[in-house]
């Protein structure tokens, strides 16, 4: 289901609202390392009243856009706005995102697919990559320093 379409982000929308859980496939490079393109997430509904700084939620964006980024910070209302506003923030990103009301938000990340048992996804294959090369780095380090004599 392409998200760019206008009915296909409608479902989208009225699936969560309708209190049901959806798998979406991953694009982009935002979430890094967290997320990577190609894994499949399960999105759960979520009230905004509880969303907290650093869940992972599903946002429509100020271009109609889908983004599934952490939350950075929550602003509590105030003079200018009734209800909380929601910065969210893509992990591989230099700068926030605009903050977004509680009405644009979709969903909540339920789970990464690392986590999912029997599950070896591109999160699990990579985290074991990076402790294969660390250790490869200190066993060469150490005889490095070992001297033969």
């Amino acid at each position: 289901m392409d998200l760019a379409r206008p009915e296909a982000m409608q479902l989208l929308a009225d699936l969560l609202h309708d209190g049901v859980a959806i798998s979406l496939r991953v694009t982009g490079a935002s979430m890094r390392p967290f997320l990577a393109g190609g894994e499949v997430v399960t999105i759960e509904p979520v009230a905004p009243p509880a969303v907290r700084t650093g869940d992972v939620i599903l946002t429509r964006g100020p271009a109609g856009q889908v983004l599934l980024h952490r939350v950075a910070r929550i602003r509590p209302p105030g003079a200018a706005q009734r209800a909380p506003t929601f910065q969210t923030w893509g992990d591989a990103l230099a700068c926030p995102d605009p903050p977004v009301p509680g009405e644009a938000i979709l969903g909540r990340l339920r789970q990464r697919p690392s986590t999912i048992p029997g599950c070896a996804g591109p999160t699990r294959l990579q985290d074991l990559r990076r402790r294969l090369i660390w250790r490869l780095r200190c066993c060469v380090m150490h005889v490095g320093r070992v001297r033969y004599r």
